[in-house]
């Protein structure tokens, strides 16, 4: 499945400390971070001494579109956010979705987890409502997947459950309701209110025409 392509050198290894990172942001940043983990990561990827520190909105006004340098980011539909990213090329700035799985690569989970969905495909294709589709794909993935090691039992004739950190776990249920549901790698920019037309010509970058920053780049 595709995966963000971020304008950045991404780099899991080097991140900048939470502690160092935290008192720069502001108030309202640092509040969006304390309700979400994955802008957290994001964030720690950022490189700020090139680009700055981004600022945030809950709700972008129209008179941000005469900002000179434009590197901010605001929130959109079921807890998502997006960051405006500069190009310093003088080319289009960059639409950055902000998802679960923008920083955290789930890549390596995901052939087996569509395996063994496989088995349900019949039941889950049978439910018309989209919440009970949702319960279903959630129930599943928790009965799938554990954050908890356990001794492997040799005995037992059920798969083993896949061992994933919290984090991949989030990830995950986002990821397979988004694919699943939703509409795929489109799903967030269909969440933004702030669009008002998306175009893209074969393989390569999504161009968005948004509402207060114009053309800008995905």
């Amino acid at each position: 499945m595709a995966q963000t392509v971020l304008p950045f050198e991404y780099d899991a290894n080097a991140v900048t400390p939470w502690d160092e990172l935290y008192p720069q942001l502001p108030p309202g940043l640092q509040e969006a971070c304390n309700q979400s983990l994955f802008l957290v990561q994001y964030l720690q990827t950022l490189p700020t001494a090139e680009i700055g520190v981004p600022q945030f909105y809950l709700k972008p006004a129209r008179s941000l579109s005469d900002l000179p340098y434009r590197n901010l980011i605001y929130a959109i539909k079921d807890g998502l956010y997006v960051h405006i990213y500069p190009d310093t090329t003088g080319a289009r700035d960059h639409h950055i979705a902000i998802e679960p799985t923008t920083v955290m690569n789930i890549d390596h989970l995901i052939p087996e987890i569509e395996d063994r969905l496989v088995a349900w495909a019949e039941e889950i294709g049978r439910l018309e409502e989209v919440d009970a589709k949702r319960a279903l794909l959630l129930k599943l993935l928790d009965s799938m997947c554990t954050t908890t090691r356990v001794p492997r039992n040799n005995n037992s004739r059920k798969p083993e459950r896949i061992f994933v950190s919290p984090q991949e776990l989030e990830a995950l249920r986002y990821r397979v309701l988004r694919d699943k549901i939703g509409m795929g790698v489109l799903q967030p920019l269909l969440l933004d209110p702030y669009i008002e037309d998306i175009s893209c010509s074969g393989v390569g970058h999504i161009f968005i025409e948004h509402k207060i920053f114009k053309s800008v780049q995905s």
